[in-house]
């Protein structure tokens, strides 16, 4: 089925860059003694953020591509569904996945960081937690090993959504608000058992934070809040008054602006209501930004020909861009020995460098190895419709 709507790629890549940008800082911060920490600041939440937008843009695409299924056929075609989602998302994933977790044991030695002898068996475990699509559940319940695919996590966790998602909305497509119900009740729910086994003793806080970033169940409403826009959205006529005013132009201008001090942090929320409300504030919020990006009156215009191309890069750019990070931030360091404080090279030239090594590296990858897979997708497609 092909659904195109407007503005949608350009989120992608901004989801992207959000993340890119986080860790271009993070590594930064690492890597170079006594550089500036201003913009990390406000930078520091920015990985989050992107992700959640990526989990929010999954629920309302898959969502609404389901119902539109569902309208037209009478019937969702689940077998039809996982084999787009397999040619869509496993050959990238398992080509930067597997090469990052062979490569790892020897790189590091080849590059001078460190002389220690390649451990196979974590190599073995990070490869069994990568196969799995589990790579989530690692981080969140198991030790951390050094040479992991971290960045897959968010991969791994819309994989177990889309697990269970077309059934989910098959059963219950007259019933989406009560759905949504119960994905919310499911979510504060697992937060709240692992808030109080913090509260006890059993696990740490900062293991209490990590399960909630990485662990599917407590981030349900995520998923949840863009099928909620979808089904709006697909029933937009119904509610033609007051999705006409909830989407004024005034009112879009007001949400971009509070979801850009939203992204910079500039208000802080305390550690407790942020961590059982901040997926469901994020969620809320993307999920308005992705209504009023792809409604009739957007005031945004991410139509252009660049941001289209780096949107469909976007998985790309989110994989690869952790180890292009890292290798950049070697290279100005070890190789140009560029000074600590100089703003222009740190502050300016080093994140452009990044994205640019990215999204040309992503392009190549996106024609030579995604391209293929998304062609013979396309040929499966039963559904076109345009919006």
């Amino acid at each position: 089925m092909k659904v195109y709507f407007k503005n949608l790629d350009g989120l992608r890549f901004i989801a992207a860059f959000l993340v890119l940008i986080h860790h271009a800082e993070f590594f930064k911060q690492n890597a170079v003694e006594g550089v500036s920490a201003v913009y990390y600041e406000y930078t520091k939440q920015f990985g989050l953020l992107g992700v959640n937008l990526f989990f929010v843009l999954s629920g309302f695409l898959i969502s609404y591509l389901l119902m539109e299924e569902q309208r037209r056929t009478s019937t969702i075609d689940i077998r039809n569904f996982y084999i787009r989602r397999i040619l869509r998302i496993w050959p990238l994933y398992f080509f930067y996945g597997l090469s990052v977790t062979l490569l790892f044991p020897v790189v590091p030695g080849w590059l001078g960081i460190h002389n220690q002898a390649p451990d196979w068996q974590m190599t073995l475990i990070n490869l069994l937690f990568l196969v799995l699509f589990a790579v989530n559940m690692q981080l969140a319940f198991f030790k951390y090993n050094e040479g992991i695919a971290e960045i897959t996590w968010s991969v791994c966790m819309e994989e177990q959504f889309y697990l269970g998602w077309p059934w989910l909305i098959r059963r219950y497509n007259k019933r989406i608000l009560q759905l949504f119900g119960i994905l919310v009740a499911v979510s504060m729910l697992t937060k709240t058992l692992f808030f109080v086994l913090m509260a006890q003793g059993y696990i740490t806080e900062h293991r209490m934070k990590l399960i909630n970033y990485v662990f599917i169940l407590n981030g349900l409403e995520l998923f949840g809040m863009g099928m909620l826009g979808a089904w709006f959205f697909f029933n937009r006529g119904r509610y033609k008054m007051i999705y006409e005013r909830l989407f004024h132009k005034a009112a879009q201008w007001i949400m971009w602006t509070v979801a850009l001090l939203f992204a910079m942090n500039i208000f802080p929320l305390p550690a407790t209501f942020r961590y059982f409300f901040g997926h469901g504030l994020a969620a809320a919020l993307f999920c308005y930004i992705i209504l009023a990006a792809v409604a009739e009156r957007s005031v945004v215009n991410f139509e252009q020909p660049l941001l289209r191309m780096l949107g469909k890069i976007s998985y790309g750019i989110y994989l690869y861009h952790t180890v292009v990070c890292q290798l950049t931030i070697l290279l100005f360091v070890r190789v140009l020995k560029a000074p600590a404080g100089s703003f222009i090279v740190y502050d300016v030239i080093y994140p452009l460098t990044c994205l640019l090594f990215t999204a040309v590296i992503s392009y190549a990858s996106y024609q030579l190895l995604e391209k293929r897979f998304l062609e013979i997708k396309q040929k499966i497609s039963v559904i076109k419709t345009r919006i």
